[in-house]
């Protein structure tokens, strides 16, 4: 799920197995290992530009001037027989140094093993970032680009939309209001024998028509930066976003589904739509073998993406230890508020008392500074430091109460 997890991991396979080659892929804003400081990519202002006008991030690396020491583009060059990615890397298509055959398709993994629950990288639009769409802006979105007909249709569609979707109240969709984009099935009859002719989806029609208005911006050899910039831009304003175009496959895939309400379109505040969905593993990641693995992870959600998954517990044995896993209520960003910082000391302090032996917390550096703080402000003794340690090296505090925690 973290770059600094993989670079673990990474290492761990180093020293299992010295054999093997082990490769890190890094997105562009990921930490440059090699360049304290920096990130992969060390001229955002392109891939910015370029995911403004509805393309890919990496559509403007030709146009950089930065390119021949760019860390993101020279990582392609690694060659590892295992590759360690973020969770959201299953969900698109290979990246550049994933390896591939003659004639340019990549090759398939021979196992994908998933570490820590993937389903928050794999799902779009859900938590705090919802995917938003303005219906007072939809009906006269634009449509440059499109014949007089196309342009027509299109706006017929959009207005359909918001006639549909509008006037209903907050909270996930219904299905009335939204019989226009119901599949219409043909048939012809001859001489008393009626023919099946076909399905027509005005939903996929509409996505359809949204998608060739996508804007298509072509870069040579030698566009500079400045350049490129500028045909993003003028790209951007022809007022192309995606949400419109997944809008209309949401919809079509809702009336197909039977559902009297729709998990991914939800009406919000005002005249504002919320859109979530699920992000599948792309096809050419679909491995032979593959394995989740994860303490907390839910095979129930897990099935979504894997129907055919089967689960198997694994505990190791360890009578001598009483352990207890803290929720997400407790993570990083929490753990830096005081708080925070407050309520889990409180859980140590009653988790030391009840213990029959020594206990052991394992924490994040950060918010662990800020726990030892206050352990000390609660009477808490630590151990004097080994020659050579660090006041971020493994401590143990001893209470009054004779109660030790290793920290």
């Amino acid at each position: 799920p973290r770059h600094k997890l993989g670079d673990q991991l990474a290492a761990d396979i180093r020293q299992e197995a010295p054999g093997l080659r082990v490769g890190v892929w890094r997105g562009m804003e990921a930490a440059d290992p090699f360049n304290p400081g920096k990130a992969m990519c060390t001229v955002p202002e392109l891939p910015n530009a370029a995911q403004m006008a509805g393309l890919d991030a990496n559509h403007g690396c030709i146009a950089c001037p930065a390119a021949t020491t760019c860390s993101y583009l020279a990582q392609r060059d690694q060659v590892a027989d295992v590759w360690v990615v973020a969770h959201q890397v299953a969900t698109r298509s290979p990246f550049a140094g994933w390896p591939r055959d003659e004639d340019g398709k990549p090759l398939r993994p021979t196992a994908l093993i998933v570490d820590e629950d993937p389903t928050r990288g794999w799902l779009r639009g859900a938590g705090d970032e919802p995917l938003k769409l303005d219906l007072a802006t939809l009906a006269n979105a634009p449509t440059e680009g499109l014949t007089e007909d196309e342009a027509a249709q299109l706006t017929e569609y959009r207005r359909a939309a918001v006639a549909g979707l509008l006037p209903q109240a907050p909270g996930k969709i219904f299905r009335k209001g939204l019989d226009a984009f119901a599949p219409v099935q043909h048939s012809l009859t001859v001489s008393g024998v009626t023919l099946p002719m076909g399905t027509t989806c005005p939903a996929a029609e509409w996505a359809k028509l949204e998608w060739k208005l996508k804007p298509s911006v072509k870069l040579k050899v030698g566009t500079t930066k400045k350049e490129a910039i500028a045909a993003y831009r003028e790209a951007a304003d022809k007022g192309f976003i995606r949400a419109r175009p997944i809008l209309a496959k949401m919809i079509g895939a809702f009336l197909d589904s039977g559902d009297a309400r729709s998990v991914n379109i939800i009406r919000a505040e005002g005249t504002m739509l919320h859109l979530a969905w699920r992000e599948d593993i792309h096809e050419s990641w679909q491995a032979p073998a593959m394995l989740y693995l994860g303490a907390t992870t839910r095979p129930e959600l897990l099935r979504f993406w894997s129907p055919q998954l089967e689960v198997t517990e694994i505990e190791v044995e360890a009578p001598h230890q009483y352990v207890v896993q803290v929720p997400r209520e407790f993570g990083k960003t929490s753990l830096l508020k005081p708080q925070g910082v407050h309520d889990v000391v409180n859980v140590l302090l009653v988790e030391a008392a009840q213990a029959n032996g020594e206990t052991l917390a394992i924490v994040q550096k950060e918010p662990e500074r800020l726990i030892r703080a206050e352990l000390e402000k609660r009477g808490a003794v630590r151990d004097p430091l080994k020659p050579g340690e660090d006041e971020d090296a493994p401590a143990t505090y001893r209470f009054p109460s004779g109660a030790v925690l290793h920290l």
